[in-house]
């Protein structure tokens, strides 16, 4: 069916990290099932019981205020909270990406047309008055 390895040894000195020692294997590599952790539930743990996440709904822990109980909610919270920052970022980053793809498009069309608008008048003395109400002061003696 199939051969176990042979082991081809001479004389093993311990100290030489077996720069002596011969493997050949005459066998096929031996394919194994992925083993699935059993999820347990931490709570539970926490005080000694191991029982499965599967069907464990009604948790005689659930309302447990113990150091050990707070410290595991806590680490939960965290998590929730790790993971939702990790999907905002992704998700700026990816808005931020098309952004800037969007104004290297806009400049590069704005470079070829011949017009280019500056904003008009009625905006710039409205920059102006917003300026002059935050700093009065400085507004009147740069005239």
């Amino acid at each position: 069916m199939f051969e176990l390895p042979t082991f081809e040894t001479s004389v093993v000195n311990p100290y030489d990290n077996f720069s002596n020692f011969n493997f050949t294997c005459n066998t096929k590599p031996v394919y194994r099932w992925r083993q699935h952790k059993l999820h347990t539930c931490r709570k539970c743990q926490a005080h000694g019981i191991t029982t499965s996440l599967k069907g464990h709904v009604n948790c005689p822990n659930k309302n447990c205020a113990c150091l050990q109980c707070s410290h595991i909610s806590t680490q939960r919270i965290e998590a929730v909270i790790r993971k939702r920052r990790r999907k905002t970022l992704v998700r700026l980053e990816e808005a931020h990406h098309t952004n800037v793809q969007q104004n290297s498009i806009n400049i590069q069309q704005a470079a070829q047309s011949p017009n280019i608008q500056l904003p008009s008048m009625d905006w710039i003395n409205l920059l102006y008055l917003v300026n002059y109400l935050q700093h009065p002061s400085s507004m009147i003696s740069s005239l």
